[in-house]
This record gives C-alpha cells, sequence and structure tokens, in this order.
C-alpha cells in the first residue's frame, strides 16, 4: 500500500509577491469553468513573462499581467507522457508508474486507483473535453480517462490552430451557464523546428549571443538555427493561447473561468550539448506556470517564488476555485496548494530523467533541488552539486567541495528510490512504435 505522504519532500512559507491569501466565491457563487493549456516543450526562460529578451509571448504576457505567476515550477520528468500524467494527477511517476513515452502503450496504464483532474472534475458535475495533438497523448495511453470528449489527431500530430479551431468548436457550444473543464494540448514548439512562415520572424542578434553566453551554449551556427526557430514556433503557440483568451472573453466567460497555462517540460537547444528533453538538467525542467482567476477567486495578481513542481498545479488550483477534494483525493495529492497561508515552502523538488535510450546516456537519473542546491544522483556515472543561488546554469560542479550536502541529499534519493515499486513495460505495438519514431521519441 503506498503512503500517501511518501513522496511529500515539504517541510512545509508561501514566499509570494502580493499573492498569498485566496479569496474564495459566496456560498450562492456558480462552479467556476477551468481551462488548462499545456504547450509542448515549452521552457520558461525562453517566455516573456520570465525575462527573455525577445517578444515570444504577447498574449501569455498580457495574461500573466492579470494573473498569478510562480516563477520557479520544475516539472516530475522532461517527457510529454509521464510529466502530463503527474500534472493531472498531482503524483509523481515514482507513484503512477509511468516512466516514458513509450511505456504502459501496449495496453492503457493502470493508475491503481489514482484519479484523474477529469474523472474529478466530471464527479463534481462538470462538462470536461480534453483536445491534444500528439501521439504521446493519444487514448492509447489512457490519459483520456475521465474525459466525456477526448479529440485527437489521425496520425502522430497536428497543428496548434487545428487543435484550437476544434476547442473553441467545442467551447461554444456549452451552455453559458454550465461550469466546464477544458484541457488543450498544443505540440509546438517540439521539434522538429519549423515556425510557419508568418511566425519565422526571429534571426541572430547580440541579444542571443549575450543569452547563450550565460548559459554556456556554443554559438555553432546549428544551436543558432534552432534557438530563432524554437522562438518562432512560441509566438504560434502563443497566438493559440490568444485566441482561447479571446474566446472566452467574447462569449462572457472570462470571469468565471479560472485559465491556466503551463508546460510539460523544457527543451535543451543545444544547452549541456542537448538539442531536444529527456535529461535533468534545469533547461529541461523549469517550466511556465501562469493561472489567471476568476473574478473574486484565487489570488490577486503577483508573482510568487516559492520553490514548486507542477504536481502544486492540482492542488493549488482546486483550493483557489473552492472546489473541495474528498479526503482521499486530499491523500492521493503529493503536491502543495502554493497559496495557502498554512502551507510552508518545500525544502526540495524531486525530478527523475526520462527511461528511454537516446543514442547516449550520461547516467544521470534523478534531480533533487533547493532554493539553494541541486544534486543530480548517477545511476551510472558521477554525481553532481551545483549551486543554484550562483550557478543556475550548471556550468560548474561543486561536489568536491560540499561533500556534506552531496551526501545528505543523496541519502534522501536513496531513500526514495529503495522505497519505490517496480513497474514493467509493455510491448509497444508497431503502429504506436513508428508514430513515436517519427516524433524523435525512439530509434
Amino acid at each position: 500500500m503506498r503512503s500517501p505522504s511518501r513522496w511529500h519532500l515539504t517541510f512545509t512559507a508561501c514566499v509570494a509577491i502580493g499573492a498569498c491569501g485566496q479569496t474564495g466565491p459566496g456560498d450562492d457563487a456558480p462552479p467556476a469553468s477551468v481551462v488548462i493549456v499545456t504547450i509542448d516543450t515549452l521552457r520558461a526562460d525562453h517566455i516573456g513573462a520570465y525575462g527573455y529578451f525577445r517578444d515570444t509571448s504577447p498574449n501569455l504576457d498580457a495574461l500573466a499581467a492579470e494573473a498569478t505567476v510562480f516563477e520557479n515550477v520544475i516539472t516530475t520528468m522532461s517527457t510529454t507522457l509521464p510529466a502530463h500524467v503527474s500534472l493531472m494527477t498531482s503524483t509523481h511517476p515514482m507513484t503512477h508508474g509511468i516512466k516514458g513515452n513509450f511505456a504502459h502503450m501496449g495496453e492503457q496504464f493502470g493508475l491503481d486507483g489514482i484519479r484523474t483532474a477529469a474523472e474529478v472534475f466530471t464527479q463534481k458535475g462538470y462538462t470536461t473535453a480534453a483536445f491534444v495533438s500528439a501521439a504521446p497523448l493519444k487514448d492509447h495511453t489512457g490519459i483520456q480517462i475521465g474525459f466525456e470528449h477526448f479529440d485527437q489527431p489521425d496520425g502522430r500530430d497536428r497543428l496548434n490552430a487545428e487543435t484550437t479551431d476544434l476547442a473553441l468548436g467545442w467551447l461554444e457550444g456549452r451552455p453559458a451557464d454550465s461550469p466546464f473543464f477544458l484541457w488543450v494540448h498544443l505540440w509546438d514548439p517540439h521539434a522538429p523546428y519549423e515556425p510557419l512562415p508568418e511566425y519565422d520572424v526571429y534571426s541572430t542578434d547580440e541579444g542571443l549571443f549575450e543569452f547563450f553566453e550565460e548559459r554556456g551554449i556554443e554559438p555553432s551556427e546549428r544551436n543558432l538555427r534552432w534557438n530563432n526557430a524554437y522562438d518562432g514556433e512560441i509566438r504560434y503557440a502563443d497566438a493559440q493561447v490568444g485566441r482561447l483568451a479571446g474566446a472566452l472573453r467574447d462569449t462572457g466567460r472570462w470571469d468565471t473561468t479560472a485559465m491556466v497555462v503551463t508546460s510539460d517540460h523544457g527543451e535543451g537547444l543545444g544547452q549541456h550539448g542537448w538539442r531536444d528533453h529527456g535529461t535533468i538538467h534545469n533547461e529541461q525542467l523549469f517550466v511556465p506556470l501562469v493561472i489567471k482567476w476568476p473574478s473574486g477567486m484565487g489570488a490577486r495578481p503577483g508573482r510568487v517564488a516559492t520553490l514548486a513542481s507542477s504536481l502544486d498545479v492540482l492542488p493549488t488550483l482546486f483550493a483557489g476555485i473552492a472546489l473541495r477534494p474528498d479526503a482521499g483525493l486530499e491523500a492521493q495529492f503529493e503536491g502543495l496548494d502554493l497559496l495557502s497561508d498554512a502551507t510552508d515552502e518545500r525544502d526540495y523538488v524531486l525530478a527523475e530523467r526520462t527511461h528511454r535510450e537516446r543514442g547516449w546516456d550520461d547516467g544521470l537519473r534523478y534531480a533533487l533541488l533547493s532554493n539553494e542546491w541541486k544534486y543530480l544522483f548517477a545511476t551510472d556515472g558521477v554525481d553532481r552539486l551545483y549551486d543554484m543561488q550562483t550557478d543556475r546554469h550548471e556550468l560548474q560542479d561543486a561536489l568536491e567541495h560540499q561533500a556534506a550536502i552531496a551526501e545528505a541529499m543523496s541519502e534522501l534519493i536513496e531513500l526514495l528510490r529503495t522505497a519505490e515499486q517496480e513497474h514493467t513495460q509493455g510491448e509497444l505495438p508497431p503502429e504506436r512504435a513508428e508514430q513515436l519514431r517519427a516524433l524523435g521519441y525512439i530509434q
């Protein structure tokens, strides 16, 4: 039996700037609707609201201006399916057992009593729908559990605008006074970085060279090209965020809807020698999280500096819209309500490396992060330690000079690994394997 608090790396102060202290609706207020937008492969430091030097995200930045922006959010794993399962259940991969995009694809995964967000919303009387854009989230995975309506591409993926069109069509058919939960998954800026001509607007400039220098990225022609094209695809995804927000405003739902925009993971783009994702470096782990609250609910607009996990999205959202979980769901949640006055700041956030072969392997398997340190645990290789205050981009290994800190963090990871149950992976059907191979997930 899983201990409900097994992965709660929390030892609990709400470190927010003008955002702590959630407000709730009156007793007779109707339930708030919820829209969650996940933008695949979107690293936080390429977004204007997170300090990026380019105007890649005007719509998301406008949303952030009237929302709560969480500045330090770590995903549980830098791979699409495991990260989304964690997001939609508030459980670690160590708990739900999904360790890669092709794990469990022979048959739907079983969550062993774990409830998804869609199931909870359905039980609360919401209409639920999801529109996903790529093969790693199609209904053979089980991610569709709990949704009354689930829409997916026929092939391996589809354009963001196509998914948004379908979501907007569904939204138009909803009664104005009926609460709904809508999840929209956008695939770009996932590789290959091929922005549509109208969004292919970025070229190498001094700002990009400075960005590279800060992060130790080699300014090769390939790395420059990747970053420019990636930014164009972000601009394309951002346009869809604008369309969704605009539809909520135009239909009079803006004030009664919580809109959440986040990502499953970031992207390497040449940093630490990686183009894509799957490892546990910060550029692949730090994701944006912006929550626009319904009128009279949630927190005041502001920025929250608390060290956070993507596990915290559901507990924070549910508390903000006064959707009260039952005892079983509270026990399931491994995340925290980041805006509760009763919640102290956690000591650590845990992330895992994707369990897949990608041509080479550095042996690093787990990352344990605090506000001060980041420890990289290797099951086959050399552990590493980085100072998060002075070396956020992980350029200088400090393990040799901080042996006591490294040992303490290593012992905590070993404790978690010892407690983890074994999980088996199903055999991948040829059709699924081909789709994932085309998307670059398997060789």
